[in-house]
């Protein structure tokens, strides 16, 4: 049923991060304190989404003194493909 469609893997055979935090919230309202709430709380500490998009954020401070968020939307860029942002990738272990 809902949990088998939740535990599903996309075509990459990933889980998806919203279907995990999703069969989360099922299992910790419908079924507190039993043997699936304490596997989806394993899934979800040894869940690790894979990088899809960067997210980066900027701000400033205007004239006044107030820290404001500078709007910054890169996801649709068609960068050059000799342009090579694996520096910003997370060291792995």
């Amino acid at each position: 049923g809902a949990i088998t469609r939740l535990l599903q893997k996309n075509t990459k055979g990933d889980l998806d991060s919203k279907k995990v935090l999703e069969l989360r919230q099922i299992a910790d309202r419908d079924y507190p304190d039993s043997d699936l709430q304490r596997g989806v709380e394993v899934i979800q500490n040894n869940y690790r989404p894979k990088l899809s998009k960067w997210f980066i954020e900027a701000y400033f401070t205007d004239g006044s003194g107030v820290e404001k968020s500078l709007p910054l939307s890169i996801t649709g860029v068609n960068l050059p493909e000799d342009v090579d942002l694996n520096f910003l990738l997370p060291k792995e272990d």
